[in-house]
């Protein structure tokens, strides 16, 4: 699988598991207005994904969140004022 994000015409983007043996798309979260990761990155056990988005819509400030891999949990674990972004 990879982790890809979709950028819906509606207004909603969503981070997708896209199965590279057969095509098929998994949602595993739908975000708001054009908060879009620029990085996403899978755990080393696979479980979890951590990515950072902006906070809102319109707003300078991003956090860091991590994601269960079913798409299940999600909690913000970098949640403050500033450009907080995911690092290689």
């Amino acid at each position: 699988h990879v982790l890809v994000t979709f950028v819906r015409k509606h207004g909603t983007n969503q981070i997708v598991l896209l199965s590279l043996k057969d095509g098929s798309v998994r949602v595993l979260q739908n975000l708001a207005g054009l908060r879009t990761p620029l990085r996403m990155k899978f755990s080393p056990d696979g479980r979890y994904i951590a990515y950072d988005s902006p906070t809102g819509e319109r707003s300078t400030d991003w956090d860091i969140f991590v994601l269960s891999a079913d798409g299940r949990t999600r909690a913000a674990v970098v949640k403050q004022p500033g450009h907080d972004l995911l690092i290689d």
